[in-house]
């Protein structure tokens, strides 16, 4: 048993050979089925084979991602940029050094809201009490907190000694603000590096941009057809399944798909908000039989009748086209198809 693929078309169709593209080996594109066309209600009689194989009904739809920010880290120091850990389609987590500006370390950090300041010892605030629990979060030895004390100073110097990126000794400041960068989520994927090493650097210039929190995706633009069934979409080798109504919101299948090397480069550009163009199939491929256009006939729509090769009627569901063939499926799904057909559109006329 084969595997059939099709163009993705709108409406149901099915390719028709001109005699004289036939015997120069060339095929005509598919057209909409809205009666039986001349040339198949002429056919000259006789008999073929009917091909089976999987379909699994690809169609043209429209995928998009709701989004939350746009990813963007920006840079809190000034001067010249000596190292990067930037690196597209990479993993970056909070608490991991990103950059080397004018000799000092940068590192990220993900917390509630951008830390804003430098903190020193005594200090309070909501920026202090979003840091601690981070800090708490990672393993630190402190606990929420709105202060600036002892134990918090101690566990921001071990948070860069553990990211190999110790802190100079500072008789005031605990966390110089210059020394990180705020990460929008506690893990993201790089998306782009717009620096280049030895590139000056300001504060507040873009350092890099990570994939924005993905809150689900949905798909659109698909057409009505004849088959029904789950569908599924798949990019850069992930797959996953589109629900009733099209909005994929499973976690795993969100991550895993925001991830891919196409979605990454897609929100990277500038027609994110235009959506990514796919094709999306059936989950599960269903069994077609491939026949000549001249063994359909007695239209109705899309749906024509097949005579066996022992004259028994067969009403068929034309749902794409291959190669010059129609590939089709019973009406009735309990309707067992002929192995051999007539190429006798006419004697059909009598089909249920």
């Amino acid at each position: 048993m084969t595997g059939f693929i099709r163009p993705p078309v709108i409406a149901f169709a099915i390719a028709v050979a001109l005699a004289a593209g036939v015997a120069a080996g060339a095929l005509l594109g598919p057209i909409v089925i809205n009666a039986a066309p001349s040339d198949l209600v002429n056919a000259v009689p006789g008999t073929a084979a009917v091909e089976l194989g999987q379909f699994g009904d690809p169609a043209r739809i429209t995928l998009h991602a709701d989004l939350t920010g746009d990813g963007s880290v920006y840079s809190t120091s000034a001067g010249v940029l000596s190292a990067s850990a930037c690196s597209v389609g990479a993993q970056l987590t909070s608490g991991q050094l990103v950059a080397t500006v004018n000799g000092q370390n940068v590192i990220a950090v993900h917390t509630a809201f951008p830390l804003w300041r430098d903190l020193a010892s005594g200090q309070r605030g909501g920026d202090v009490a979003a840091l601690r629990a981070e800090l708490a979060r990672l393993g630190g030895a402190t606990t929420d907190g709105t202060v600036i004390d002892k134990a918090t100073a101690a566990a921001i110097r071990a948070f860069f000694a553990s990211a190999g990126a110790p802190l100079p000794n500072s008789s005031g400041v605990v966390l110089p603000i210059a020394n990180i960068v705020w990460l929008p989520s506690e893990t993201a994927t790089v998306m782009s590096c717009p620096l280049s090493i030895g590139q000056q650097v300001a504060s507040g210039d873009l350092l890099l941009r990570v994939l924005p929190t993905i809150a689900r995706f949905t798909v659109t633009g698909a057409q009505p057809g004849a088959i029904g069934g789950a569908r599924q979409i798949a990019i850069d080798g992930i797959t996953a399944a589109v629900p009733d109504g099209g909005v994929i919101d499973n976690a795993e299948d969100v991550a895993a798909l925001g991830s891919t090397p196409s979605v990454l480069a897609w929100l990277a550009g500038t027609a994110v908000t235009e959506g990514l163009p796919l094709t999306w199939t059936l989950a599960e491929p269903i069994t077609v039989a491939s026949v000549p256009p001249a063994a359909l006939g007695s239209f109705e729509g899309t749906t024509a009748c097949l005579l066996s090769e022992d004259g028994t009627a067969v009403r068929v569901t034309v749902v794409s086209s291959l190669l010059g063939r129609a590939l089709v499926v019973a009406a009735d799904s309990d309707a067992p198809l002929p192995t051999t057909v007539r190429l006798d559109p006419v004697g059909a006329a009598t089909c249920g």
